[in-house]
């Protein structure tokens, strides 16, 4: 009975406590009250404060037409409410105030244009407050209004309005190819927007709410693309995001041609390239391109390229540059829209066996200088820094002496066999009785036609590098180690050491590296002319240019300088060979080609260059090998172009 009595007491008890919850609701009985609408300024920005009771849930909105920012407060009761709440500051024009449904109240902020917001909750004594921060900074959460599709040549851009910088990701998709831009935090307050495009790559462009906080733009795509976001420019209102083709791939391989370079692109380039010296390097510029990450270290470099790097060079352009041992333009070629090739061609001495002679040794000095120096000794230095030169790039070297001494003349044929050597090239340096004999040469066997190119190539080569005067490639039949040779032979005479001009030259470090320089790039020509293959050079300086009224004012004074003899300059005029002529043009940059310069040579150099106008040039001498004198009847007649007259080398 007891039991029974104490059960009817219990359930009494939850009667009366459940009628009080229907009647008294919780929410009522921990009612959250709006108590103020404040505002102010903080760091050259205004904001907006509502002061609560507790702490309560919030949902923050833009609205357009008119702009106002909407904040609705979960489980919040304003006391008397309608109410119109007076906080006009800078942008912000007057807040409302009321309850919204019984369980919400709400905040409208009258705005005088869209702008960026942020709302930051922080708690003071009981009470909580939400500051709402209006700025168009990186960070406050950003209006969107729209979104527009432009390509200007290779150049395409999404321009969104916003009302300032917001965050982005990028990201791809497949099946179908779309392109992916979320901007964060922001808000689209427009309608969902859909625009057909008939770009090349871009098909469509959809802009959307994605979530509360991230616009999300989709771009239906015919070929990659790759997205950089730029700068937001306040004075537009106007986030730029430039659309590049991908640079997707650098594949190396190795062939009978040399080293190939493929780099492909997931659309249509128009690349650019440019060979550059000391260093060397290669670099190709890829306009409407971003390179994708990564390409960098995954290509692994083989000689005659020595490494590469990739960058955005310039927005928009990727940038290709290719270090090299040394300058070799390579073919450049494309299979397709979206492919460029590049054949770097390796040494064609590489695996090649070359005999190297220098001449005399040990007894037998050779020609001796005016001040003592020994052809023996010049020769060996010049064979010795060519020898690295060919080892360095892959040729086998066989030195008929490596010290002072002087091997048999038995010796020395020996290793110009066919099963030893694929050629072989005797280095001397010239001696004449009249100290006068000055200048370069080169002979080969009379009749041997591998000879004779072989000692066109080289003396060409050397001539160029160590300007001295060009005596010419002469056909011999009385040289022991050239007619016993079973391959291809010349004997070199690098300068006259009998010259006391040429001899301080042979004597000098700089000049011995020249000369091996030039012997060097004359086998490079010789091997490489029968793979179709031309090398680039190094030697010739870089060139100046100087204004007209300059140039005028140098020539002048050289004229005056040379006395009353040199007025023939202004009357005759001095031509190079065409070949000559050509070359040197062919070296100069093109954006100087157009420049209104001419060339006054060195001393000992022909000049390489006209003045257009008063039809004058300036050189060492009349009389060097390889030039003729135009008489004024025959100007008229000349083939040279005002290109080629232009330039100043010293």
């Amino acid at each position: 009975m007891l039991r029974d009595l104490r059960i009817s007491r219990k359930l009494a008890l939850s009667f009366v406590v459940l009628l009080f919850l229907m009647v008294c609701p919780a929410s009522a009985q921990n009612t959250i009250e709006l108590i103020g609408v404040t505002s102010g300024e903080a760091d050259g920005v205004c904001y907006v404060e509502l002061t609560m009771t507790q702490s309560a849930e919030y949902n923050a909105f833009m609205l357009t037409a008119p702009e106002r920012l909407v904040v609705d407060l979960e489980d919040v009761v304003v006391p008397d409410a309608p109410k119109q709440v007076m906080v006009e500051n800078g942008i912000v024009k007057g807040a409302r105030v009321g309850q919204y449904t019984t369980e919400k109240a709400r905040v409208v902020i009258d705005l005088d244009c869209l702008v960026g917001y942020t709302v930051q909750s922080r708690s003071e004594g009981d009470n909580q407050i939400l500051r709402i921060t209006f700025s168009d900074s990186e960070g406050f959460v950003q209006n969107v209004t729209g979104a527009l599709f432009d390509r200007e040549s290779s150049n395409a851009r999404v321009a969104v309005a916003t009302t300032g910088q917001v965050s982005t990701r990028i990201s791809s998709l497949k099946d179908p190819l779309r392109l992916v831009i979320d901007l964060e935090p922001a808000v689209l307050v427009t309608p969902f927007q859909q625009l057909e495009i008939g770009d090349e790559a871009v098909r469509g462009l959809r802009l959307s709410q994605y979530t509360q906080d991230v616009v999300r733009i989709v771009l239906d795509l015919a070929y990659p693309l790759a997205a950089v976001a730029r700068e937001w420019d306040a004075a537009t209102g106007i986030l730029p995001i430039d659309l590049y083709y991908r640079l997707a791939s650098l594949d190396m391989s190795v062939n009978e041609h040399g080293v190939e370079v493929i780099a492909s692109c997931s659309g249509p380039m128009e690349p650019s390239s440019h060979l550059l010296k000391e260093p060397a390097r290669f670099f190709v510029d890829v306009p409407g391109t971003v390179p994708m990450p990564g390409l960098e270290s995954s290509f692994n470099p083989c000689p005659p390229i020595t490494g590469v790097r990739i960058a955005e060079h310039l927005p928009g352009q990727t940038r290709l540059v290719f270090d090299l041992d040394y300058p070799i333009l390579p073919a450049v070629t494309r299979p397709d829209a979206s492919t460029l090739s590049m054949v770097f061609p390796t040494r064609p001495v590489a695996g090649k066996t070359v005999t190297i002679d220098p001449g005399h040794g040990g007894y037998a000095p050779g020609a001796i200088g005016p001040s003592g120096a020994y052809e023996k000794d010049v020769v060996l230095a010049i064979s010795q820094i060519l020898e690295q030169m060919l080892t360095t790039s892959g040729a086998n070297v066989i030195l008929t002496r490596a010290s002072d001494i002087n091997p048999t003349w038995a010796a020395r044929i020996q290793s110009a066999q066919q099963d030893q050597t694929d050629l072989f090239i005797s280095i001397h340096a010239n001696g004449a009785i009249r100290q006068q004999a000055e200048g370069t040469e080169t002979f080969y066997q009379t009749g041997r036609d591998d000879g004779r190119k072989l000692a066109m190539a080289v003396h060409s080569e050397l001539v160029k590098t160590i300007n001295r005067i060009d005596r010419g490639v002469k056909a011999r039949g009385d040289l022991l180690v050239l007619r016993q040779a079973e391959v291809p032979a010349i004997l070199v005479e690098v300068a006259f050491i009998t010259h006391p001009e040429e001899e301080k030259l042979l004597k000098d470090p700089d000049f011995q590296k020249q000369a091996a320089l030039g012997i060097f790039l004359g086998i490079n020509q010789y091997f490489g002319g029968q793979r179709g293959i031309t090398y680039d050079h190094t030697w010739l300086p870089e060139l100046e240019p100087m204004q007209k009224e300059e140039t005028s004012q140098i020539l002048d004074v050289k004229l005056e300088a040379k006395g009353p003899s040199s007025q023939w300059l202004r009357d005759e005029l001095l031509v190079l060979p065409e070949v000559e002529l050509l070359w040197r043009a062919s070296k100069l940059p093109p954006k100087q080609l157009e420049r209104n310069f001419f060339i006054l040579g060195p001393l000992g150099i022909p000049a390489v260059g006209l003045h257009p106008e008063s039809n004058v040039a300036e050189a060492g001498s009349s009389g060097l090998a390889g030039t003729r004198i135009a008489k004024t009847a025959e100007r008229g007649q000349t083939a040279f172009e005002r290109d080629y007259l232009l330039y100043m080398i010293d």
